[in-house]
């Protein structure tokens, strides 16, 4: 009987001791990034279903994305993204799937963001991200710097022949592989436009430079957007904490069973 009890038990602190080392492993590789503006309608989809954002922004709820949950944006709307080191805005009807995305000890983001349709804008804190924008027929490398990407047609360069994936700098630099070709780096005020057979840069022309206002509203929203990182990261730590809390060198001591009571001793013989 005593044997049994303390197998349970060692049952049970191995129990806790492994569902606190995933919980631990999933909040330290958890991957976010944060919606912090929304105009217009625009749609997350994931593997529990669709969200219409701004029913659940007006709801007060977090909008919270992670890896693998693609955001749509509807004709005339666009929203904007939060993520450890970068800002990134979806145009007018985009598609956007979050490939990857890890935060590591020190807020640094790393991960890629799949451009399905549409175009998106990126500005990127020098050194505090590693984020790739891979749309049709190109892969675009944040350096630390503004940049747009955008898709022409939709579907894969293996579906679309006509598919074609054009990066334009506003600033920095921007490291950009085209499907069929070598890495090329790609200064501000250029742009390379990247089908499924070749690769050139041009400089960028006035149409170009217009497109370029989008990072205005980047700084209306640039302090907002740190805040809400810091506010996630600051919850992580705090679960994080409360797991470790909860691990069995933090559980109360089991109270011992009471010894035996000594069995009598045999009366004398006559």
């Amino acid at each position: 009987m005593k044997r049994n009890r303390r197998n349970i038990f060692r049952a049970g602190v191995v129990a806790a001791l492994l569902s606190c080392t995933i919980s631990l492993s999933m909040l330290q590789a958890a991957s976010a990034a944060i919606v912090v503006r929304i105009t217009g309608s625009a749609i997350l989809k994931n593997s529990n279903g669709e969200v219409d954002l701004a029913q659940a922004q007006r709801q007060n709820r977090d909008l919270i994305l992670a890896s693998n949950d693609t955001v749509i944006t509807r004709p005339g709307s666009h929203v904007i993204l939060a993520i450890p080191g970068a800002r990134v805005a979806l145009g007018n009807g985009a598609s956007v799937r979050i490939a990857e995305l890890e935060v590591d000890g020190q807020g640094r983001s790393r991960g890629q963001i799949d451009l399905l349709t549409g175009s998106v804008a990126v500005e990127a804190d020098a050194g505090q991200t590693e984020l790739r924008v891979k749309g049709a027929t190109a892969v675009a490398a944040v350096r630390g710097t503004q940049f747009i990407v955008e898709n022409l047609g939709s579907g894969s360069a293996a579906s679309n022949p006509d598919a074609q994936t054009t990066v334009l700098v506003g600033e920095g630099s921007v490291a950009v592989t085209p499907r069929n070709g070598p890495e090329q780096a790609v200064e501000a005020g250029q742009k390379i436009i990247c089908d499924v057979r070749t690769a050139r840069q041009q400089i960028l022309d006035e149409h170009d430079r217009v497109k370029m206002r989008i990072f205005q509203e980047f700084a209306a929203v640039r302090d907002a957007a740190r805040d809400a990182v810091r506010r996630q990261r600051e919850s992580g730590r705090n679960a994080i904490d409360e797991i470790r809390n909860q691990r069995p060198g933090n559980l109360p001591t089991p109270t011992p069973e009471p010894a035996p009571a000594p069995e009598p001793a045999p009366a004398p013989e006559p």
